[in-house]
């Protein structure tokens, strides 16, 4: 059985709970060809589906997009032609974000020339090859709002 639930908090508290629920073990009953019941012991399972927001300059779209590979259908593990529904999924929290689709960077002009936008962070491959990334959207920034400090 699986149970699927959403979190928000702060991070170190979220992975303290993801911590306490990862090393949960119980019995698990089985039954035996003979007919007897067995109950080994089965170390639970944390498998994450997380959604994330992540905040920085606008200037820097292209650069995000690209780097995280967000203007494709996902990372490289991700088959468009077998996507089993997700594109339906994706639009529906697209929309319900009121995000928008992400397009490709556009090509630089470099001595009139167009050239491929290929700048990328410096992300080590190691860190998320074992990651699909599905591109849900983004959502544009308001206009600069006046610098002020708020109570809390």
């Amino acid at each position: 059985m699986e149970a699927i639930f959403a979190t928000r908090g702060k991070y170190e508290e979220v992975e303290t709970l993801i911590t306490w629920l990862r090393c949960q073990i119980m019995p698990l009953l089985m039954k035996k060809g003979d007919g007897t019941t067995i109950a080994p012991l089965m170390e639970c399972m944390v498998r994450p589906i997380q959604l994330w927001g992540f905040v920085f300059p606008k200037e820097y779209k292209d650069l995000i997009v690209n780097s995280l590979n967000l203007h494709s259908k996902g990372s490289d593990n991700f088959s468009a032609d077998k996507d089993y529904g997700i594109n339906t999924k994706l639009w529906a929290i697209r929309k319900l974000l009121h995000a928008k689709e992400f397009e490709a960077p556009k090509p630089k002009i470099i001595d009139g020339k167009e050239v491929p936008f290929t700048d990328k962070l410096p992300i080590p491959y190691e860190r998320w090859k074992n990651t699909n990334i599905f591109p849900i959207g983004y959502i544009e920034d308001g206009e600069i709002a006046e610098l002020r400090h708020e109570r809390i």
